[in-house]
């Protein structure tokens, strides 16, 4: 079955008081009005479009650059893997990818979507693996999250 989008799971390591590191994922909290998932922890990514060619990293560096400003080269991701997501009365597919993103916070923004000019998103954050366990995201993320902590991509 073809995919319907790509995303892209932001990852980087940040030292603990023990002169040690841990690894955080970068999550978008949807607005109350968004599309879909409204009010859900996400990644950044979307639905496919013809000028993706059919290719879903293409698809998830593009809808990256829409929504966040943030640059990411398709030979900077890596495969986290394929996961379904119920749509009405079907399963989609959605294809996930990861990256390392070393920017601040400061320097991270949203951006409105074109043609309405929307934000769909309402706060970002950086989020350890335990912490993503208390947050609203949908199955098919924490399925996506789970393989990337799980095998540190």
């Amino acid at each position: 079955m073809e995919y319907v989008g790509a995303h892209v799971i932001f990852h980087r390591r940040v030292p603990t008081a023990l002169d040690e590191s841990v690894q955080v994922v970068l999550l978008c909290k949807r607005t109350q009005d968004a599309p879909t998932d409204s009010g859900k922890w996400s990644f950044f990514g979307g639905t496919r479009e013809e000028m993706d060619g059919g290719d879903p990293a293409r698809t998830a560096v593009r809808e990256v650059a829409e929504e966040l400003t943030v640059s990411v080269d398709v030979d900077e991701l890596g495969y986290v893997g394929r996961f379904a997501v119920p749509s009405g009365a079907e399963t989609v597919h959605v294809e996930i990818y990861a990256s390392e993103l070393r920017q601040d916070m400061d320097a991270l923004t949203l951006r409105r979507a074109a043609p309405d000019l929307i934000v769909e998103g309402e706060g970002l954050a950086w989020f350890t693996a335990e912490e993503t366990r208390a947050l609203d995201i949908r199955l098919a993320d924490r399925q996506a999250l789970a393989a990337f902590f799980d095998n540190r991509i």
